[in-house]
């Protein structure tokens, strides 16, 4: 893990998700800061419903910790995250 100091907003999504794998809490916190909007908004767009949209988004996050040890990304991290939130919506 990183020192308590380190600024995890300035981490490359590659090296969040190692920590994350890893077990790192705040690389999880992150990785949801970064992405909780993007991902909502693109949910919203598609559903047209903000509470539906929100659930949604808080299930891939949900899966996502849940997953963490196993988790293998071929693509980039958006764009697993991006296919992760269709993919609930359909």
């Amino acid at each position: 893990m990183f020192e308590p100091m380190t600024k995890y907003n300035l981490l490359s999504d590659l090296k969040l998700l190692d920590l994350f794998k890893s077990g790192d809490d705040f690389a999880f916190s992150e990785i949801y800061d970064r992405y909780f909007g993007l991902l909502y908004l693109h949910a919203v767009n598609r559903l047209k419903d903000k509470d539906e949209a929100k659930d949604v988004v808080q299930d891939v996050f949900s899966d996502l910790w849940s997953a963490r040890t196993q988790l293998i990304i071929k693509t980039n991290f958006s764009n697993y995250l991006y296919t992760a939130v269709r993919n609930r919506i359909l």
